[in-house]
C-alpha cells in the first residue's frame, strides 16, 4: 500500500485539561452553564452573556499543544476563540489565536507546545454556543495515511427518509440523522509504541470521544468530531511490528 507524504501525520485530540468539574466562566446562561462545554457531549453547550466571554480551569499544571471544538457557532456569529495560561489565574499569556472558523464544523489547531496552572479560552464576538472544548497534547501517529483511507469529511452518512407516492412519486425526502465514519489505522508500528501510546488512548476511546484530523498539515480544516464503532484491534505483523486499527464515526459538521 502507499504512503501519502511525511508532513501528512494523522492527529488525535483527547488529551484534556478541559475535563473539570471546576471549570468557572465569566458568565453564562441557565440554558448554557459552563460545565455543559466540558461534558464532551454535543447537544448541550455553553453560552457566555458577555463580549468576550472567558473559560478556565485550574490544571495543576499542563501541557496543551493543541485546541479543539465541536459543536459551537462562531462561524455562524464570526467570533474568534484564543488560548490564553497563566501562573496564577491574574496575569495571561496568549499561547494561540485567535482563530476565526470560517463555519460551525469542527476544528483543531496546533502551536508551539506551553505548560501552565492555569488554563482559558476566550471567545469574542459573542455571545456565543460551545458545545465541547479540547485543549492538551495531541497524538500524532507515526504513520502516514495509507491509501485507500476513506476522510470522514468527505464520506458523510446520512440517513434519509423518503416520501413517496402510490405512484412512485417523490413527494419529498429529509434527512433524519447526519454524520461519517470512518477509520484509524497504522499498518507498521513498534510494539513499544502500541503499548505506550496506542493501547492508553485505545482505553480512553472505549468510553470517550475524541477529536481526528486525518491529515492535519495538508488539510487543517477537514475534522471528525469522533467516538469509536467498535473494539479497536492489534495484530502482529512482520519484523516485530503491529497493526492497530479503530473504526470511528462521528461529526463533521
Amino acid at each position: 500500500m502507499a504512503y501519502v507524504p511525511y508532513t501528512s501525520k494523522a492527529v488525535i485530540g483527547y488529551d484534556n485539561v478541559f475535563t473539570s468539574a471546576a471549570v468557572a466562566a465569566s458568565s453564562e446562561t441557565d440554558e448554557g452553564p459552563a460545565e455543559n462545554a466540558v461534558d464532551g457531549l454535543t447537544y448541550d453547550w455553553w453560552q457566555g452573556e458577555g463580549d468576550p466571554d472567558t473559560l478556565t480551569v485550574n490544571s495543576g499544571s499542563a501541557s496543551c499543544d493543541y485546541l479543539a471544538i465541536a459543536a459551537h457557532d462562531l462561524g455562524t456569529q464570526s467570533a474568534t476563540i484564543t488560548l490564553q495560561g497563566s501562573a496564577d489565574g491574574a496575569a495571561w499569556v496568549t499561547v494561540a489565536g485567535p482563530y476565526s472558523p470560517t463555519d460551525d464544523t469542527p476544528w483543531l489547531w496546533r502551536f508551539t507546545q506551553a505548560t501552565y496552572a492555569y488554563w482559558r479560552i476566550s471567545v469574542a464576538g459573542g455571545p456565543c454556543r460551545i458545545g465541547v472544548v479540547n485543549a492538551g497534547v495531541a497524538m500524532v501517529l507515526p504513520e502516514g495515511v495509507y491509501a485507500g483511507h476513506a476522510p470522514a469529511s468527505l464520506n458523510r452518512k446520512p440517513k434519509l427518509l423518503n416520501n413517496d407516492s402510490e405512484g412512485g412519486q417523490l413527494l419529498g425526502r429529509s434527512i433524519i440523522r447526519s454524520g461519517a465514519t470512518s477509520e484509524i489505522v497504522q499498518e507498521r508500528v513498534s510494539t513499544t509504541w502500541v503499548r505506550d501510546t496506542w493501547q492508553p488512548f485505545a482505553r480512553f476511546a472505549e468510553t470517550r470521544p475524541f477529536f481526528y484530523a486525518w491529515r492535519h498539515a495538508d488539510f487543517p480544516e477537514e475534522v471528525l468530531y469522533a467516538w469509536s464503532d467498535g473494539e479497536a484491534n492489534v495484530q502482529q505483523g512482520p519484523n516485530q511490528f503491529m497493526k492497530v486499527s479503530l473504526d470511528i464515526k462521528g461529526q463533521v459538521e
